[in-house]
């Protein structure tokens, strides 16, 4: 962590010691260096003349008078520190300890722990403070450039606190392993969210106290809302204090933060969890089409269909498409969803689901295993390991039943289903806790239902907020509170897409079945559409992905992993546009297509211009057409671009209610701001140090929210993300 240092001078060292008074308090058991559980070091060495000792700056692990230091772990089935005294001895000076990297250290100003310390610390800086690892500070006058101390003077990770007024009295300190709650509201609309937390946040009373946190004194939210996201100010709650699941929350919330195209759960999902867009990691939606699969002998081997319509009629979109049989509910009814694993390929057993064998790049949960040696715990979620996660002792799943997807199906609320997801976890924890494992350093609690209550029955977000995902977030951090000490947890809230009401009725519904596959065998297109499961002889194919649709064409007279010509593409995204309105534009508004005659795959895309009958360029188009009022579409399109994205894509005249998919009250997958922006917020006793100013980010997008969530634990990650908090932290 850097600062802005000023000098200050320092009059005398006082050491971090447990006094007898304490005794009883004191969270910790004495340990030694070699212990592998040891989390916080001090040293007992007291200084009265305000000299300074150079020798005790030394590294704590391998320290000059190492009988003056001292090291602690948490107590059997303790996981966070809490009430360590800091006691001042003759009246002033300093205390130095050091934390164990992935450890966060707080100071408070009573033994109750829920007022921040009000004073300033040595070096000038105002209290809450968090000390990131590696720990820089005092003395001040020493130190020009903490990120490069001087070796002379103090350990990197070496953090003293000065004693204003001369006095400790009872200040305290907290100590605690940095865990992260992701929480994933599948389809939730950024709108919906910081709307309910800007206007009736009482209604969604656990997630606004995540968000902003409460006044212990007079019960209230201490947060407002600032141009759309979350703003917390501090003075309020160094006045009244935290109480609740938010004690000392601060956040951070990205005013505008853009999902992937197309703007579908699995390519969106993909990105939140991995950090990169479609066209790096390769989930091109819910369905794609794999040109280069092996020798024609299943369809299988080259469709990618992973929910919905897209395989056969079963919507197994958290199921991950391992084997399983013909699911029968607890009242015996027969479920109509067959589960298949449409892979082809028996190796999709027991790796996670075939989208997770389709990942061309590692999970955040890879990279936090692999980098940092951190566990992860998945609740239903369909993004796990690009390899077999059972291989990766520190990633666990915890997976829906064939039966729970029976539930998903026949009941069009989603509400029994996330009430299962959660039930389930915290199963799944209450295990962990009774084997005496320690809680994961990641869990995701992911509400599938609200996606699906949204397509069956309506885009009425607010009622399943207020109704289902609070309520069940409640119980969740009520449950482990007996396992976690939830005023140190941090959380990460996001979601894959927004959602856009469409008309439901088979007319406005484009399926390739009929519709399609009609329209592209049409004149100059003159194409056969693949349009069912055993079909084996096509030279196109469309996956449908709600509001966007990728359009492939085989080269004509050649094979799939040709390149159709210009000309071609052209034909076919000639009698698209017309499809539903011979004047153009009826169901389809917009084409944009690849220049493959270049001879690359990744060739940038180009606009469609109907005038014209020609490719022309994209962002001239779209200059020219401000009707199309797309939320930056040249730069997301392009970030989806490679040789799985379709040759052809088609927009869907979303406006008017049409959407590729199968009949629904509410979709998404345009490029259109209902569909594309998603609420982003991070917030916890982590961010205390965040200043007042940058607790609301402009601009983001959906591959910023793995980096950043790693940043949060203090293990950063490689992706094509940015990191938004940890250099406001440092």
């Amino acid at each position: 962590m850097s600062m802005n240092l000023r000098p200050y001078r320092v009059v005398a060292l006082v050491a971090f010691i447990t006094s007898p008074a304490f005794a009883a308090s004191f969270p910790f058991v004495e340990t030694g260096f070699d212990d592998p559980d040891w989390v916080v070091a001090s040293s007992r060495m007291i200084l009265t003349d305000g000299s300074s000792v150079p020798d005790w700056f030394d590294n704590p692990e391998a320290p000059a008078w190492p009988e003056r230091h001292h090291y602690w772990k948490f107590e059997e089935d303790k996981e966070d520190g809490r009430a360590v005294p800091m006691v001042a001895t003759f009246g002033s000076g300093l205390n130095g300890f050091y934390v164990r990297e992935g450890f966060d250290v707080h100071f408070y100003a009573d033994a109750e722990l829920d007022q921040p310390y009000p004073g300033p610390d040595a070096c000038g800086m105002p209290h809450p403070v968090l000390m990131e690892s590696p720990y820089y500070a005092t003395p001040c006058e020493w130190q020009d450039d903490p990120e490069n101390p001087a070796p002379n003077n103090f350990s990197a990770r070496t953090f003293f606190v000065m004693a204003p007024g001369n006095e400790m009295g009872s200040e305290g300190v907290v100590v605690n392993r940095r865990r992260l709650i992701i929480l994933d509201i599948d389809g939730c609309r950024r709108d919906a969210l910081y709307g309910l937390l800007g206007n009736d946040a009482e209604t969604i009373p656990t997630l606004a106290g995540i968000v902003m946190g409460r006044s212990t004194r007079t019960g209230r939210l201490l947060g407002r809302v600032v141009s759309q996201c979350v703003f917390v100010e501090p003075e309020d709650r160094i006045a009244e204090g935290t109480t609740d699941f938010s004690t000392s929350f601060q956040s951070v919330g990205l005013n505008t933060a853009y999902t992937v195209l197309p703007s579908y759960t699995f390519s969106c999902q993909a990105s939140l969890f991995t950090g990169f867009a479609p066209g790096e990691h390769g989930i091109l939606g819910n369905e794609w089409f794999n040109r280069f699969g092996k020798d024609f002998e299943d369809a299988h081997h080259f469709r990618r269909g992973y929910s919905g319509g897209s395989a056969r009629s079963v919507n197994q979109i958290t199921r991950n498409y391992e084997w399983g049989a013909v699911g029968i509910k607890d009242d015996g009814f027969l479920c109509r969803t067959s589960l298949v694993d449409i892979s082809g390929s028996p190796g999709a057993f027991g790796h996670g689901g075939l989208v997770s064998t389709d990942l061309q790049v590692k999970t955040i949960y890879e990279q936090l295993s692999e980098r940092h040696s951190l566990n992860s715990l998945i609740a239903f979620n369909m993004i796990l390991s690009s390899r077999n996660y059972h291989n990766d002792a520190n990633i666990s799943y915890v997976q829906p039943t064939d039966d729970d997807l029976c539930t998903y199906n026949e009941d069009d609320t989603g509400r029994k289903y996330d009430r299962r997801m959660v039930t389930m976890l915290l199963a799944e924890l209450n295990r962990l806790h009774r084997g005496k494992n320690p809680f994961p350093d990641v869990v995701t609690v992911y509400f599938s239902g609200h996606d699906h209550h949204m397509h069956k029955l309506g885009n009425n977000q607010t009622a399943y907020l207020k109704g289902l995902v609070d309520p069940e977030l409640k119980r969740f951090l009520t449950r482990i509170s007996d396992w976690v000490d939830v005023s140190n947890l941090m959380f990460a809230i996001s979601t894959d897409h927004g959602h856009t009401a469409v008309k439901k009725d088979a007319r406005h519904s484009i399926v390739v079945k009929g519709e399609l596959a009609a329209t592209l065998a049409r004149g100059p297109a003159n194409r056969d559409v693949y349009d069912g499961i055993f079909e084996e002889e096509f030279d196109a194919y469309v996956a449908l992905n709600g509001g966007m649709a990728h359009v492939h064409l085989r080269r004509e007279g050649g094979t799939w992993i040709q390149m159709p010509s210009t000309r071609e593409l052209l034909n076919a995204a000639k009698v698209l546009y017309h499809h539903g309105s011979r004047s153009g534009g009826g169901k389809i508004e917009f084409i944009i297509g690849k220049d493959l005659d270049t001879g690359d795959w990744r060739a940038p895309y180009q606009a469609y211009d109907p005038a014209r009958e020609k490719f022309v360029d994209l962002g001239d188009y779209l200059a020219a057409h401000p009707e199309l009022a797309y939320v930056d579409f040249e730069r997301r399109v392009n970030a989806m671009n490679r040789a799985r994205a379709g040759d052809l894509v088609c927009v869907a005249n979303v406006r008017n209610g049409y959407y590729f998919d199968v009949e629904q009250a509410s979709g998404h997958g345009s490029p259109y701001g209902t569909d594309s922006l998603i609420p982003m917020i991070f917030s916890g006793r982590g961010l205390q140090r965040v200043a007042n100013g940058a607790r609301t980010i402009a601009l983001g997008d959906q591959i910023d929210f793995a980096p950043t969530a790693a940043g949060l634990l203090g293990a950063p990650i490689a992706t094509d993300g940015k990191d938004h908090i940890s250099p406001l932290l440092r």
